[in-house]
């Protein structure tokens, strides 16, 4: 059970898993049996099953306007498990509430942040070029939105999740990376949304 889930947010199966946000059904269009978590990951062809487990899921269909206090809390359980390597997990977690929310901007925020945990995902799992795919599509998916907004630096969080990946950038021609633990980084917030939307964020309960 993941932890959005024990929190209160309901699960839904996917239907139709396209990448339509990102641009990239060409690329991560593939064939196979769901991934699990702890799957061992050899070949080209389960690089592809990857992404399009982690970002197909994306475009599951689920009722809109969650509720502030469910949303701030598996925001937050995200951010911990993000924080402690959890990529997967917070992955998992923030899909379950970025197709529930409201407001457009935070929509994309969480899309992006999204990409950016799968970007790490893929990245612990070895795979460059996928690595190299996603990150490319978090940074699109930031465009647009403020400097800092849900209480995250976005250009620091970039640079930092850029540093991360620097090694499958380095040589365009790798298609397997081992992780450099001392490359990772963590989130930290400026401030909490839910109780400050400084940027216009729309999630604080008073301003609604």
């Amino acid at each position: 059970m993941s932890a959005a889930r024990r929190i209160g947010v309901r699960r839904y199966h996917r239907t139709n898993p396209t990448i339509e946000s990102a641009g990239l059904a060409r690329q991560f269009d593939c064939d196979g049996p769901r991934m699990q978590p702890d799957e061992t990951l050899t070949g080209r062809s389960t690089t592809t099953r990857t992404c399009r487990y982690l970002l197909g899921r994306m475009n599951r269909p689920g009722p809109q306007h969650l509720d502030l206090k469910t949303e701030r809390a598996a925001y937050l359980e995200g951010i911990r498990q993000f924080n402690d390597g959890g990529y997967f997990e917070a992955h998992d977690t923030w899909e379950e509430i970025w197709h529930q929310t409201p407001d457009r901007r935070r929509e994309q925020f969480y899309r992006a942040i999204i990409q950016g945990a799968v970007t790490l995902e893929l990245l612990r799992r070895g795979r460059a070029v996928g690595v190299r795919q996603v990150f490319v599509s978090c940074m699109e998916l930031f465009k647009g939105l403020p400097e800092v907004f849900m209480g995250v630096n976005i250009p620091a969080y970039i640079a930092s999740l850029r540093h991360a990946v620097q090694p499958t950038l380095d040589n365009l021609d790798t298609r397997h990376i081992q992780i450099d633990p001392t490359r990772l980084f963590t989130i930290t917030l400026q401030y909490d949304p839910f109780i400050d939307s400084r940027n216009g964020e729309a999630a604080d309960a008073r301003q609604t």
